[in-house]
């Protein structure tokens, strides 16, 4: 799951008509938006978690990539209670002010953050992404009257495709096939809670256009791999690379110029 393009897009760059390859072509997709993440050190999808960071008395502090923070909470005397409740704004700001994710939190006032391990606490959604919720809103709607059903009932569209992670209220959703109004999902994905949902609005999320792109370019490879097509293969520093028939590279990591393309995306230790 957590697909940076879809199955359609390198379906038609392999030129591939009809389903018969789908399974192969998503298990491609999947392996090239995982290289991308450990090439990138982040994740480029959306994930609901409560995380806990070591801090040393400071006036800031780095975090992972942060969307939004429902809540920051500190344990100043160690016993692991987080009785300070930090003010955004008030008594904690997050960096950057004007951009997405963040990355930085910082004390507003004259007190310094804990010091000591776990003692920071910090509730929201994570992940990379150019605004703070990226997923956008279809024409679809959709109801599934349990917590554990794995069939949505939706109203028709095309906006909702397999592959896609979507979210229905507050749920994440993996999408594993679409039949006509039949969705059917991995329900409550990416740290979220399944709920019930009736007649309620479909969100779909994309990753940033170059990194769906370029999750294209790699998947293609990784099928083409799959497939057998590749003759022999050498390796160059931490990659691997495979040539096929033909003479056209195929790779089962990223190539020089894919990590050039992926460079402003690199989370490098010091920001």
């Amino acid at each position: 799951m957590n697909l940076y393009t879809q199955l359609s897009n390198v379906n038609s760059r392999l030129g591939l008509v009809g389903s018969s390859a789908d399974d192969a072509v998503i298990r491609a997709i999947q392996a090239a938006s995982r290289m991308i993440d450990d090439a990138a050190q982040r994740n480029f999808f959306v994930t609901s978690a409560t995380r806990y960071f070591d801090s040393w008395g400071a006036a800031s502090l780095i975090v992972p990539d942060l969307l939004v923070a429902t809540e920051v909470a500190c344990d100043y005397d160690g016993d692991g209670v987080y009785e300070t409740v930090l003010v955004q704004g008030t008594d904690c700001h997050l960096l950057p002010h004007n951009s997405y994710p963040k990355w930085l939190m910082i004390s507003a006032g004259e007190k310094a953050l804990p010091n000591g391990l776990r003692s920071v606490r910090v509730a929201g959604t994570w992940g990379y992404a150019e605004t703070a919720d990226p997923f956008v809103a279809t024409s679809v709607t959709a109801t599934v009257a349990t917590t554990n059903g794995t069939t949505l009932t939706a109203t028709p569209g095309t906006s909702v495709v397999r592959g896609d992670t979507i979210r229905v209220g507050d749920e994440q959703m993996y999408v594993t096939a679409v039949a006509a109004s039949t969705v059917t999902v991995r329900r409550a994905v990416n740290g979220t809670t399944a709920s019930t949902h009736s007649g309620a609005t479909v969100y779909v999320v994309r990753a940033p256009e170059s990194i769906e792109h370029l999750c294209e370019l790699v998947a293609a490879r990784c099928y083409s791999a799959e497939d057998g097509r590749e003759t022999t293969s050498e390796r160059i520093g931490n990659y691997s690379v495979s040539y096929a028939t033909g003479g056209a590279s195929q790779t089962t990591g990223l190539t020089t110029a894919e990590l050039g393309a992926l460079s402003k995306y690199v989370v490098h230790e010091v920001r």
